[in-house]
């Protein structure tokens, strides 16, 4: 109960958002039925949920007997549910029998035959009845009930046109995972095949039945045979253009997150080492009692800037290069210059990004494609793509082609066949537009005119899988056996798997033609993300791209122009800077390495130090005392720096400027950090719960780098020159 009001919240919520899908419409429309008929009968729920005791059985088989009647085949066609208008009386009627069904046959198995019978008859043809049926089924126990409904449902599915409907899919795969925590390894496993029915090409399919097998038996019993084949199934579902671009996105995001972190780590430990050389010459210039205040000005600057959002975080990144160019080491300038440079590629990422997932992006024609291609959406998505604006070349196919393809499934040939010829006028050479064409005439039983459309798309595009399969069915229909063959083997060198999952639908629902379930209407591969990415580039979208960060965002251009204008700025007057002609350019105390105040700047030591040591006579304590001071300003440095590494492994080494491998943790834990963050909120057609405990498998590694860091520094002692030069020779006389 508690999984269907799950189910039903996330329907209500897509239903405010966007138009429902005519699938999912009629699975709201048959729960809400559901709920109508329990009101009626409060022991119908307890019933549906495997609680009702006997007694409790026999009062509804009492009560429902006069609802119940007997329906022939001829009545069920009459008032089967229609998805999107279903007849409130025929529904109702429908859950009567059904429950008086298992009501009778959980007290005496075989006695509800006829009344679960007479049910399949009245949902016959409806998507969403026969699923919740076998999901009842399911949790009742009624295994083989439930498969033959969920059988129905896939046939249903491939009768109206859908290659797979991954609503479904997802939905079925949540209940995988509670199934798989309550130990119903047998209800799970037939909920595994049931989603790979629903959705053929998703990865996750293959991917749970391998958590199902680790699950259900010990470490000593697990099949490593059955673990590998099945992993390398998972990963060959991975061809496909959704899997693989969906895939690289999330990497994408996690890469951009990690380093994010490490450049924002980088530049506020640098900023906080070089703090006193950056702020003491403006609070110099003030006057004394605001000095220090002023001194502090910076760090306040730093909240200011994030909470300004996207605007603010670039701002403070070029701000805080400017400022520690002039004092960062030439090891710390390269960490400068790769900062700026990752600045600079965020627009274009962004760019690639979209290009790889705009079948994601409601506002291009390719997702109202791929919609038509893989869901439901029947009037939606043609009123949609109707009302769509088309802003490119591609986008006016894709628009043309997802009309064409829902006007087929609806049965409407000479509209379908009008949107594709505008397809093909807009493009004569496209391989998708010249498939549809074949695809339409194949519909329409033009088998001769298929074969040689067919073969102008062979040439066009001989690396579809698509052109091969139809090409075949096409050659089988026209009694050309050899072809007929030929071309389908070619089709099975190309993607054996898919072909193999075609025929097999092909044999188990439809073992005699019609042809109009013989063909494959193409699915968009990678190649056209990577070619669409490249015409962005070539079309400098990246300068009008959006960069989301914070609570404003900018466009590519203003941070493009903003590096520009850094670099040049920092090129310009840097060019013949060295510390070593230079200088500091800042009087620094030689025994504690702090910024030397007003009164005594153009001395050796700072006041504090020069009080500690002056009027002693002898020079041993002078030495001992110099030792001291020495020792206690490196200390609060070093106590900084263990701090700033407990809290992230590093950053301390950072802050000290010390550690030859002082940017290699830093990265390797935000990277870590990015990955756990991107794995947790991925940006998918299935949600993120599909991943299992793969979601916090990146914890480990972050725990370990944690633990054998901090485990390193414990080890490790610390010496103290490290942290402040040693003394010199002037700084000795000085002190004599």
């Amino acid at each position: 109960m508690r999984m269907l009001i799950l189910v039903f919240c996330a329907l209500a919520l897509m239903g405010r958002s966007v138009a429902q899908p005519a699938v999912l419409e009629s699975l709201r429309e048959a729960v809400i039925s559901r709920w109508e008929f329990q009101k009626r009968f409060p022991l119908a729920a307890k019933l549906f949920d495997n609680q009702a005791t006997e007694g409790e059985r026999a009062l509804l088989i009492g009560s429902l007997r006069p609802l119940a009647t007997e329906v022939t085949a001829a009545e069920a066609k009459a008032t089967t549910p229609v998805p999107g208008s279903p007849s409130q009386s025929a529904l109702a009627t429908m859950w009567a029998n059904f429950a008086l069904g298992v009501a009778a046959e959980k007290t005496r198995p075989g006695a509800g035959e006829r009344d679960l019978a007479a049910a399949a008859l009245q949902s016959k043809g409806n998507l969403g009845v026969n699923y919740e049926l076998a999901r009842i089924m399911g949790d009742l126990g009624m295994y083989q009930r439930a498969h033959a409904l969920q059988l129905d449902v896939h046939r249903n599915m491939l009768e109206k046109g859908y290659a797979r409907i991954p609503d479904l899919a997802k939905m079925e795969l949540w209940k995988v995972h509670e199934a798989i925590k309550q130990g119903k390894f047998q209800k799970a496993r037939q909920g595994i095949e049931f989603s790979r029915r629903l959705d053929p090409f998703s990865p996750w399919g293959p991917f749970h039945n391998l958590l199902l097998h680790l699950r259900e038996h010990s470490p000593v019993g697990w099949d490593l045979g059955y673990v590998w084949s099945t992993l390398g199934e998972t990963i060959s579902l991975s061809r496909h253009y959704d899997v693989q671009s969906l895939f690289l996105i999330n990497v994408s995001r996690c890469l951009r997150l990690g380093l994010g972190i490490f450049g924002a780590l980088g530049l506020l430990s640098l900023f906080g080492r070089h703090f006193p050389r950056i702020a003491h010459p403006w609070a110099e210039k003030l006057p004394q009692a605001v000095e220090m205040r002023v001194r502090y000005l910076a760090i306040a600057l730093i909240p200011l800037s994030l909470a300004v959002g996207g605007a603010g975080y670039v701002v403070l990144g070029l701000l805080l290069s400017m400022l520690l160019w002039k004092h960062c080491s030439p090891v710390e300038k390269s960490l400068l210059k790769v900062i700026l440079m990752g600045m600079a590629l965020v627009p274009f990422l962004v760019m690639w990004e979209r290009s790889m997932c705009r079948h994601l992006d409601i506002r291009q024609g390719v997702n109202l494609y791929h919609q038509a291609w893989t869901r439901g959406y029947e009037r939606p998505v043609t009123e949609h793509a109707l009302a769509f604006p088309a802003h490119t070349h591609e986008d006016s196919i894709f628009r043309a082609l997802s009309l064409s393809l829902q006007y087929k499934k609806q049965g409407n040939y000479l509209r379908a066949a009008e949107y594709g010829r505008e397809a093909i006028r807009i493009e004569p050479g496209n391989a998708f537009a010249i498939l549809n064409a074949g695809n339409l005439d194949m519909s329409t039983f033009e088998y001769a005119k298929a074969v040689s459309v067919y073969e102008r798309a062979r040439s066009e595009a001989p690396h579809l899988v698509e052109t091969w399969f139809n090409s075949s069915q096409a050659e089988l229909y026209s009694n050309n056996s050899d072809k007929h063959k030929r071309y389908l083997d070619q089709a099975a060198d190309l993607d054996p798997q898919w072909v193999t999952q075609w025929l097999k639908d092909n044999d188990e629902n439809f073992p005699v033609y019609p042809a109009t379930r013989k063909s494959m209407d193409p699915m968009l591969r990678t190649g056209q993300a990577w070619w669409a990415s490249w015409r962005s580039l070539i079309d400098l979208d990246f300068l009008r791209v959006t960069v989301h960060a914070g609570i404003l965002d900018l466009q590519g251009s203003w941070v493009l122009m903003g590096v520009i204008l850094v670099s040049l700025a920092l090129f310009f007057r840097f060019r013949s800077y060295s510390l070593h002609t230079h200088g500091w350019d800042l009087f620094e105390c030689r025994i504690c390495g702090r910024i030397m105040c007003r009164t005594c700047r153009k001395g050796v030591h700072c006041q504090y130090c020069f009080k500690t040591v002056a009027g002693v006579q002898e020079n041993r304590i002078k030495v001992e005392l110099v030792s001291r001071l020495r020792n206690r300003a490196a200390l609060s440095a070093v106590r900084t720096a263990a701090t700033l590494n407990s809290l992230f492994p590093g950053s301390g080494n950072l802050y000290l400027g010390r550690g030859g491998g002082r940017f290699a943790w830093p990265l390797m834990i935000s990277l870590l950090i990015g990955t756990l963050w991107g794995v947790n909120h991925m940006l998918m057609e299935y949600p993120t719960f599909v991943l299992g405990p793969l979601r916090w498998f990146p914890v480990v590694p972050l725990a370990a780098a944690y633990g054998i860091f901090n485990l390193k520094q414990l080890r490790t002692r610390i010496d103290l020159s490290d942290v402040l030069p040693a003394h010199t020779a002037p700084e000795r006389e000085a002190v004599r």
